[in-house]
């Protein structure tokens, strides 16, 4: 839907850069202002296989309170920002 940008196309390339995956992401639908795609398609390049995944039904699970994914980092741990 060129109205509604989303990612359709995903590449994995190795170290030499050969493509080696690609993901497609293809019929989305808005639940709850999220953008889902309901085809999704893995395939692996060099031997030309592939999986289908087909969702006629989807349903947006209800809220989950923050304070039940609270994380306890160790002391010692280093933290890396990724952000520039």
């Amino acid at each position: 839907d060129p109205g509604k940008p989303a990612i359709s196309i995903f590449t994995v390339a190795d170290k030499r850069s050969k493509r080696t995956l690609r993901l497609e992401l293809r019929r989305f639908q808005t639940i709850s202002k999220v953008r889902i795609p309901r085809h999704i398609q893995l395939i692996h390049l060099p031997e030309k296989e592939r999986i289908s995944l087909y969702y006629r039904w989807i349903k947006i699970n209800r809220s989950i309170k923050t304070e039940r994914f609270k994380i306890k980092l160790p002391k010692d741990v280093k933290i890396v920002s990724l952000s520039s």
